[in-house]
């Protein structure tokens, strides 16, 4: 197969909303290059399917949220719920406690954290971390993770990719039902969807 027809299959893929991590699975391809090949030309979704996915309601109920850490901190210890400040985090939040659903909060440096713990602020992000040190992050991620998902059959996350890579095929291999609302939309429209929502 030549490489124009692989990134083409890659791309069809992605506008049939798999993610990157089962793309490469699928076509028998490393991960890094289905990666590298939505990056340099992402392939956006159809305007009706991305007015499809704003009008869809997002349900919470019986799952397990896992909200991403942010850069943006306070500047002493805090709950980890109110020591991250970005405008996405708030949103994000905001949309998961009106629905009163479990979450928690998927941090670069400690793995995990319950809202209510409260941590001092810190400079780590996976954005910036090589593949071995994001796959050992997930390892130890999921062990803590363990006892949350206890009962649970769902799980949704709000994450970036970086986040997710790793966790949300174990997720799968493990039997769960795993949503990523946004992981379609960029910045701006994750934010415009999450004020919908709010």
């Amino acid at each position: 197969m030549s490489d124009v027809s692989v990134s083409e299959n890659i791309r069809a893929l992605a506008r049939e909303g798999l993610k990157v991590a089962e793309i490469a699975r699928r076509l028998g391809i490393r991960y890094q290059h289905a990666y590298n090949v939505l990056k340099q030309s992402p392939a956006p979704s159809s305007a009706a399917a991305r007015d499809s996915q704003r009008k869809v309601s997002l349900d919470l109920t019986d799952a397990l949220v896992l909200v991403s850490c942010v850069s943006q901190k306070l500047t002493r210890p805090a709950p980890a719920q109110l020591l991250y400040r970005s405008e996405w985090f708030l949103k994000v939040r905001k949309v998961v406690e009106s629905q009163k659903a479990d979450w928690l909060i998927l941090s670069a440096l400690h793995g995990v954290i319950a809202p209510d713990t409260e941590i001092a602020p810190y400079e780590k992000t996976l954005n910036t971390a090589d593949v071995i040190e994001r796959r050992a992050w997930a390892e130890n991620t999921l062990r803590q993770l363990g006892p949350h998902l206890i009962g649970r059959r769902r799980v949704v996350i709000f994450a970036g990719q970086r986040y997710r890579e790793f966790l949300v095929p174990a997720l799968h291999d493990d039997g769960y039902e795993v949503d990523v609302p946004m992981a379609n939309l960029r910045i701006g429209e994750q934010l415009a969807w999450l004020t919908s929502r709010s």
